[in-house]
């Protein structure tokens, strides 16, 4: 997930490496418009209290407590801040944010801030001009380990201010807070939720996506290979062809998107298909994901895009019993002009069992 921008959404990603904590940027002081006490001062978020020594992202922040938390003082949740401030300017691509634990001493211990708003300017305590804002951070609640957000990499950062835009329980707790906070200069390109294999018919499309995590905005290179080959080749927009004269062929676009289409041109094209993921702070790879682009009539005769499954078998022998096939595709699978035959019937079923219907 990767922001490129000012007043854009984050989406949060929990990461499971630890980071040394002298490879954590800390603030050197911190501000809030409000505190229950002299106990629960935004200084708590910054000195790391309720964290071992030379904590990592991976170190579960402890209970609730006089000391370790900063939380607001009673009824005031929504639009609070609470503003870190750096000695020296610093180049900012991500926070890690241990939330509130709450528990059960009070009435109601649903303090936890689930969505937030993050200000960064390059004066002290929020002066000066905004350098970025992004709006409406999701943070997840009752976890124990540090949560982290990637956002675009911003330098000369004196301030950040986070905002308090809706606590856990639909804002009625009286209270809200942080245990924790720290910074990162730039959280590097993570290949994110694996991009799933498919299979196509002829007649249509199908749309892989990449959803990297990692500050700043990301690059995208699609690449290809043959099955048991070992170079890849880039895709561009547009038709992509094999090496070899008449070899299969399939159409391209987005090419250099997170979201990257295929069609069949000719042939019957089984490829293996990874992303090459590039931010401000390196390149990764995505997983191998198979594409299977048939030159055969496509089996998704409900057309939900899901096949082969049941209902595509059951209106497959509907159509056989002289049923009407209605928009879904014909079943010439051999392509003979006649259907349907023992021969449609052979391929279907060794479509289903997964071997090339030619």
């Amino acid at each position: 997930m990767l922001f490129c921008s000012a007043h854009v959404r984050l989406a949060a990603i929990l990461l499971t490496a630890g980071t040394a904590h002298a490879q954590l940027i800390r603030a050197d002081s911190a501000t809030t418009t409000s505190a229950f006490s002299a106990g629960f001062a935004a200084a708590n978020t910054i000195n790391g209290s309720g964290l071992p020594a030379n904590f990592t992202l991976t170190d579960q922040h402890a209970d609730y407590a006089n000391g370790n938390h900063w939380t607001t003082n009673t009824g005031r949740t929504l639009g609070e801040s609470i503003t870190w401030t750096f000695n020296t300017a610093q180049t900012l691509g991500g926070i890690h944010i241990w939330n509130h634990r709450s528990n059960s001493i009070a009435n109601n211990p649903f303090y936890e801030i689930v969505r937030f708003d993050l200000i960064l300017f390059d004066g002290a305590n929020g002066a000066g001009s905004t350098l970025a804002t992004f709006t409406d951070v999701p943070l997840q609640p009752n976890i124990a380990v540090a949560e982290t957000i990637p956002f675009t990499v911003t330098a000369n950062v004196r301030s950040a201010r986070l905002v308090v835009r809706e606590t856990q329980n639909n804002n009625f707790s009286a209270f809200t807070g942080l245990a924790e906070v720290a910074f990162a200069p730039c959280l590097p390109i993570t290949p994110g939720a694996p991009i799933a294999s498919t299979s196509i018919c002829r007649t249509g499309s199908i749309t892989m996506t990449a959803r990297p995590g990692g500050s700043g905005q990301a690059s995208y290179v699609w690449q290809w290979r043959d099955l048991g080959a070992t170079t890849w080749v880039t895709i561009t927009d547009g038709p992509n062809f094999g090496d070899n004269p008449g070899e299969a062929a399939f159409d391209a676009t987005g090419a250099t998107t997170n979201a990257i289409t295929f069609s069949l041109v000719t042939g019957s094209p089984r490829k293996e298909v990874r992303a090459l993921l590039t931010n401000p702070c390196g390149t990764a790879e995505s997983n191998i994901a198979f594409l299977d682009l048939e030159q055969c009539d496509c089996i998704d005769f409900n057309n939900n895009g899901v096949f082969p499954e049941d209902q595509d078998v059951i209106d497959f022998l509907n159509v056989l019993a002289g049923g009407d096939c209605g928009a879904c595709s014909d079943i010439d699978f051999n392509n003979n002009g006649v259907f349907p035959e023992d021969q449609d019937v052979i391929d279907f079923f060794a479509t289903l069992a997964g071997s090339a219907c030619g």
